[in-house]
């Protein structure tokens, strides 16, 4: 059995639920939650969705230039930031 059988089925109650109260909804899985099933379903209730990709040679090809750490002392005022988008789309 996957061990994301049955999600949609636990979230739909959920989603249904608090949907009236809060504006934003977000949804964090892990890499067994990736399926197009799952995004189809936050797409179209408007829940964001924070899903993990399982590693592979493509996507560390695509990120490796932004891994490394700037150069010179970190800023006074906090963390830095870097934010990278890209397209990626698996072959299954």
């Amino acid at each position: 059995m996957h061990s994301a059988d049955g999600t949609l089925a636990f979230l739909h109650p959920i989603v249904g639920r608090y949907r009236p109260w809060f504006g934003l909804l977000w949804l964090r899985g892990g890499a067994a939650f990736a399926s197009p099933d799952i995004y189809e379903y936050c797409e179209g209730k408007r829940v964001t969705y924070f899903i993990r990709l399982r590693a592979n040679a493509k996507l560390y090809e695509e990120v490796s230039p932004h891994m490394a750490r700037p150069v010179g002392r970190p800023p006074r005022n906090g963390r830095q930031v870097k934010v990278v988008d890209f397209h990626y789309q698996a072959k299954s």
